[in-house]
């Protein structure tokens, strides 16, 4: 006997989901945990995603947070979830997106804002951001990543840069980067892959787009087939003759935090951010070899106890 236990096999510390419980928030609130569920949990936060530039590049995804076995408070956690930038000429990152405990508070940043040009507007790089916008068309300089943040935020962040544009003057903006990926450059301008299913297997294909988060926006092209958007969120471009007005799906998918596409005069917006967590999800945490007397009834009658 030891520690209240028996001393056994080598217990490894581990977090395991069981008769997990997917708690989507899509609105800013208060989180209070389902009753009887554990204080440990697994926990994404996205940011909103970033605005696509005029004539330019996509926006970016919003930065993503996932921290497995993350350990609440017991009162009620206050939660903001970031807005997408806007579908209008200039700079529009998304907003960050919180979720805070009396330990701290978890930012994911808000997604970068593409690069627009037109008119008098000289071209210019994507903006950083949770992943980087990516660049207007004749603008070769991509963009940044995540920035710095504090605390575990920082160390569990994921994000990718956006791409540089056709920097010999054609028409075909950058992508914006994604959690999973960075963004493409021209001539395929494809949005950044967000994350989520299946390297985070817990998250249903309910929750999120298909199950992954934070795909970056396609870069603008006024000729050829439309760029495609990053998987998790992102804007797909289309072919637009005329400037017309953006279709739909030119913007990021709401609760997502995908990237909007760079567009002709009036390019993608970005998608809301979303928290996603996983209840009933349990640390063991004890010394090497020591077991408590009801764990080892339980392995014992599942016949798998060894010494």
């Amino acid at each position: 006997m030891a520690n209240g236990g028996i001393i056994g096999p080598v217990n490894t510390v581990t977090c395991t989901a069981v008769a997990a419980n997917v708690v989507p928030i899509t609105a800013s609130g208060t989180y209070n945990k389902t009753s009887g569920a554990p204080t440990t949990v697994n926990l994404i936060v996205v940011g909103g995603g970033g605005g696509g530039g005029p004539e330019g590049g996509g926006g970016g995804g919003g930065g993503m947070v996932y921290i497995p076995c993350h350990s609440l408070g017991a009162s009620a956690i206050p939660v903001v979830i970031g807005g997408g930038g806007a579908n209008q000429p200039g700079n529009n990152p998304g907003v960050n997106t919180t979720f805070g405990n009396p330990s701290g508070t978890i930012t994911a940043v808000g997604g970068g804002a593409g690069g627009g040009c037109g008119g008098a507007t000289p071209a210019r790089s994507g903006f950083p951001g949770g992943s980087g916008g990516g660049s207007s068309r004749a603008a070769s300089v991509g963009s940044a990543t995540q920035p710095s943040q504090p605390g575990v935020s920082g160390s569990a962040g994921f994000g990718n840069n956006g791409a540089p544009s056709d920097s010999s003057g054609g028409a075909i903006g950058g992508a914006g980067g994604g959690a999973g990926a960075a963004g493409s450059p021209a001539p395929t301008a494809a949005g950044g892959s967000g994350k989520g299913t299946p390297s985070i297997p817990w998250v249903p294909s309910s929750v999120g787009a298909s199950g992954l988060f934070a795909g970056g926006g396609s870069g603008w092209r006024d000729t050829g087939s439309p760029a495609q958007p990053g998987t998790g969120g992102g804007g797909k471009n289309t072919n637009m003759p005329g400037y017309a007005a953006p279709a739909p799906e030119k913007n990021g998918t709401d609760n997502t935090g995908g990237g909007g596409a760079g567009a002709g005069a009036s390019p993608g917006s970005g998608g809301s951010g979303v928290v996603v967590i996983q209840e009933q999800a349990f640390n063991i945490k004890s010394a090497t070899g020591v077991w408590s007397m009801n764990t080892v009834y339980e392995f014992v009658k599942d016949g798998n106890w060894t010494n």
